[in-house]
C-alpha cells in the first residue's frame, strides 16, 4: 500500500487487500478474474455442441450413403422372370424390398456392404447369393436357373476330328419335368470345336417326351492349327443344371494337298475285251508331322461312262465298291505307299469302246481337294465265238464192185473233219448230232456213222481259241442198200460265251456220200 503522508513506499497489506483465487486486490486484477470465470461455465455447453455437429455430419453422411438399388431377376437370355426375393443383411436382418414396376424388378435402399439374397419364381429353382454393394452400385441381375427334369446324351462315335472335317452326330433328349423348346439346346463345347446344331423348327419337347437332334462337328474355321489339340464335345439346356455326357475329341491339323504326292498313269488305249490290264499307283504323305488317315482312291466316271464301273477294281480290296480304295495310314514323310488298279473289260465289250474319268484322291485329314489323274480308256480288240466244221465242203465217196458184194468202208484220218475255234474266246460244250429232217434222207444213218474222240461221246467239252476237235466218221454202204447217194445235215451248237443273256448258236452243214460202182 501507498501511504500518501510519507515519502517511503508501504508494500504491506492493508485493509481490504486479498490474494487469493475468488478475490483479487483492487489494484488492477478483479476484472480479468469474472471474466475467466464465465469461459468456464460456458465450456460445457461448447462440448454438447460440437458433439452434437459431429453427430450430425456422421449422420448424415450416413444416411447419405444408403443407395437405391434395382435387382432384377433374369434368365439366361437375359428375360424378365417373375419371382420373389428376401434381402438379408450379414446380422440375417430382413431389408425391405418393394416391386419396381413388375414383380422382375425390386427396388432396394441399401448401404455399401455385403447381403445375402433369396430368389424363387414358378418354374426355378430356389437360389442363394452373396451380393456386394459398392458406391458405384446401381443396379444389379439374378440370374434364375430354370428347375428341368430332363436328360441329354450324346452319340458321337469319332475321337477326332480334322481340319475342315465335319461330323455328324446325335442327342438324345428324355424329358419328364416341365416341358422345353429343342431351341433351348445348345452347345457348350471347348475351342476350337465349332458345332451347328440341326433344328428343324421351335418344337416343344412335352413330359413325358422324348427327341432326337442332329448336329455335326467340325473345327472353327481360321483355327489354323499347328499342333493336336484336346477338346471337349458337351451340350446343356440353357437356363438350366441339364448337361450331357462330355467327349473327349482330339482336333488335328489338316496336311495340305501340296504335302501329298500321288503318281502312276490310267492310260491304255489298246486293251482287248475280257483281258485284263495293271496300273501302278502310288502315295506319298511329305508332311513332316502329321500322319495322314482314311486315304480314299476312287474312280470316277465322267457323265455316260458310269455303265463301265464294273471294268476296275483295286488290289486287296478294302471297300464294297471295287472301285474304291481305302487306305488307312500314310505316316508323315514315309514312303510311297502302293497299290494296284486292275482294269477288265468285259469280254463281250466291242471294238472301239472308251471309257473316261478321273481317279481321285481324297482324306479327311487332307486340307482341300488334290488334282485328280486322269483316266483314258480303249478296247482295241474285241472278242469273237466261232466254232465251225471243217472238211466236209466236198462230196465223198465209196467205192464198191459192180459186180455186187459189200462195199468198202472209208475211214477218215484225223484232222481231216474237224470242229475248228475260229474265234479268240474259249467255246466249251460243243455238241454234235445227225439231223433226221429234210434234206437228210433216209439212208443216211445207214451211210453214216459219227463220233467225237472225247470220252462224253458227241459233245466236246472245251475249245480254245485255234483248237481243233477231230470227228471221225466211217462212212459204209450196209449190204442190202441199193441207194447211190445219201445227204445228211449235221448240226452242231454251244452257248455263245459272248452272249448276255446266255444265247445258244446252232449251225448245220451238208455232207454228201457218193456210192460209185468199180
Amino acid at each position: 500500500m501507498f501511504d500518501s503522508n510519507s515519502n517511503e513506499q508501504n508494500f504491506s497489506p492493508g485493509a481490504g487487500d486479498y490474494y487469493g483465487p475468488e478475490n483479487r486486490s483492487q489494484g488492477g486484477f478483479s476484472g480479468a478474474g469474472e471474466g475467466i470465470a464465465g469461459i468456464m461455465k460456458l465450456i460445457p455447453i461448447i462440448i454438447i455442441v460440437i458433439i452434437l455437429a459431429v453427430g450430425g455430419i456422421i449422420a448424415f453422411s450416413y444416411f447419405s450413403s444408403q443407395k437405391d438399388i434395382v435387382i432384377n431377376l433374369v434368365d439366361s437370355d437375359n428375360n424378365p422372370v417373375d419371382g420373389k426375393i428376401t434381402l438379408k443383411d450379414t446380422d440375417q436382418k430382413v431389408i425391405a424390398t418393394e416391386p419396381k414396376t413388375t414383380s422382375s424388378s425390386f427396388n432396394a435402399k441399401l448401404f455399401p456392404g455385403n447381403y445375402r439374397i433369396t430368389a424363387s419364381g414358378t418354374g426355378y429353382k430356389t437360389t442363394l447369393s452373396s451380393i456386394t454393394i459398392t458406391n458405384e452400385t446401381t443396379s444389379l441381375d439374378l440370374n434364375m436357373t430354370k428347375d428341368l427334369k430332363a436328360a441329354i446324351s450324346v452319340d458321337f462315335v469319332a475321337t477326332e476330328i480334322y481340319e475342315g472335317q465335319s461330323i455328324s452326330g446325335k442327342l438324345s433328349i428324355t424329358n419328364s419335368g416341365p416341358e422345353f423348346k429343342t431351341t433351348d439346346i445348345v452347345s457348350t463345347s471347348s475351342s476350337p470345336l465349332d458345332i451347328k446344331l440341326i433344328y428343324t423348327g421351335d418344337e416343344t419337347i412335352t413330359n413325358p417326351g422324348s427327341f432326337y437332334l442332329d448336329f455335326n462337328a467340325g473345327i472353327k474355321t481360321g483355327s489354323n492349327l499347328k499342333e493336336i489339340k484336346s477338346a471337349t464335345l458337351a451340350f446343356k439346356i440353357k437356363g438350366s443344371e441339364i448337361t450331357s455326357n462330355k467327349i473327349t475329341i482330339s482336333a488335328l491339323p489338316a496336311v495340305a494337298t501340296k504335302d501329298v504326292t500321288i503318281s502312276g498313269t490310267v492310260n491304255n488305249t489298246s486293251l482287248t475285251a475280257g483281258t485284263e490290264a495293271t496300273f501302278q499307283i502310288s502315295i506319298r504323305n511329305s508332311n513332316k508331322t502329321i500322319p495322314m488317315k482314311d486315304i480314299i482312291l476312287e474312280v470316277i466316271p465322267d457323265e455316260g461312262y458310269e455303265d463301265k464301273l464294273d471294268w476296275f477294281y483295286f488290289s486287296n480290296p478294302s471297300h464294297e465298291a471295287n472301285y474304291i480304295k481305302v487306305i488307312d495310314l500314310l505316316q508323315p514323310n514315309e514312303q510311297d505307299t502302293s497299290t494296284k488298279l486292275f482294269v477288265k473289260p468285259p469280254i463281250t465289250a466291242k471294238k472301239d469302246t472308251e471309257f473316261h474319268g478321273i481317279l481321285a484322291i481324297s482324306s479327311i485329314s487332307m486340307n482341300g481337294e488334290k488334282t485328280p489323274t486322269t483316266i483314258t480308256l480303249k478296247v482295241s480288240i474285241e472278242k469273237s465265238s466261232l466254232i465251225d466244221l471243217v472238211g466236209v465242203d466236198s462230196p465223198f465217196t465209196i467205192n464198191c464192185p459192180k459186180a455186187g458184194g459189200a462195199c468198202e468202208t472209208k475211214s477218215l484220218s484225223n484232222q481231216e473233219v474237224y470242229l475248228l475255234n475260229k474265234g479268240n474266246i474259249e467255246v466249251g460244250n460243243i455238241k454234235i448230232e445227225i439231223l433226221s429232217t429234210p434234206p437228210t434222207t433216209a439212208n443216211c444213218f445207214s451211210f453214216l456213222n459219227i463220233s467225237t474222240l472225247n470220252s462224253a461221246g458227241n459233245l466236246v467239252t472245251s475249245l480254245k481259241p485255234g483248237e481243233k476237235a477231230t470227228i471221225i466218221t466211217d462212212i459204209t454202204a450196209p449190204a442190202g442198200v441199193s441207194d447211190t447217194l445219201a445227204r445228211c445235215l449235221i448240226q452242231w451248237k454251244y452257248v455263245d460265251p459272248l452272249s448276255d443273256p446266255p444265247n445258244t448258236i446252232t449251225q448245220v452243214k451238208t455232207v454228201e456220200i457218193n456210192k460209185v460202182e468199180r
